[in-house]
């Protein structure tokens, strides 16, 4: 029987590095803050929920926009967004908050274009009829001789899709912050300029319940969420 995770604690991130810098945007904030409070007008983000940084380096964070669990840092370079503790109607929304955190910018510089879109999942999950010290046993039975006793060690699993662009790491562990849980940590590089988030979200998904089935894991509160 696949054991079922309780989830603790989760993040998922969202990492868009631009083609080209948008120097066009330097010293420009009306343009990026009215740029951002207009695509984000649905999400009832208002002046309040920005804050500027003055002194930051070109590579630095320019703006923070915080909405709901949402966190999102436009720097000259890339794009950031975080979602920490988020609702099932935040997750499933989650793509069409992105695409409004980005849109703006193809409208303010006609040839812009990404170069890369990394997105990362952090769980931290307790496992119901199932101890970490076993789970881990049957993903990395490798012993060492090393001294003292044996709780368990964790693995990295990289994969490669050439048909969608993407790179995948699957990374698995004893969790630090939650004595007794499990660290999920997926990740998935797509090396296009061009993306559907909502697609990719769907795709993304899929890709996760796969991994919990190969590790004959189950998070029936997800199941729903893949790609139909």
């Amino acid at each position: 029987m696949p054991a079922t995770i309780d989830i603790q604690h989760e993040i998922l991130t969202y990492t868009a590095v631009f083609e080209r810098p948008v120097l066009r945007l330097w010293g420009n904030g009306g343009a990026i803050v009215g740029g951002f409070l207009e695509a984000l007008a649905p999400f009832n983000v208002s002046l309040r929920n920005f804050q500027i940084h003055t002194t930051a380096a070109p590579a630095d964070p320019v703006v923070t926009i915080t909405s709901g669990s949402a966190t999102i840092r436009f720097s000259f370079g890339g794009l950031d967004v975080t979602f920490t503790g988020f609702s099932d109607a935040e997750l499933r929304g989650i793509p069409s908050f992105l695409d409004a955190s980005s849109s703006w910018l193809k409208k303010s510089i006609p040839e812009f274009k990404f170069s890369s879109h990394t997105f990362a999942y952090l769980q931290h999950s307790f496992l119901k009829g199932e101890t970490v010290e076993r789970f881990l046993a049957t993903i990395n039975p490798s012993k060492l001789a090393l001294p003292g006793l044996d709780i368990g060690s964790g693995a990295i699993f990289n994969r490669s899709i050439p048909e969608r662009y993407w790179t995948t790491q699957l990374v698995l562990d004893r969790s630090a912050p939650f004595p007794g849980a499990l660290f999920l940590g997926l990740s998935v590089k797509i090396g296009i300029a061009e993306v559907e988030y909502e697609k990719l979200f769907a795709e993304g998904m899929s890709l996760y319940l796969e991994a919990l089935k190969a590790l004959n894991l189950e998070s029936p509160n997800m199941a729903g969420l893949g790609a139909q």
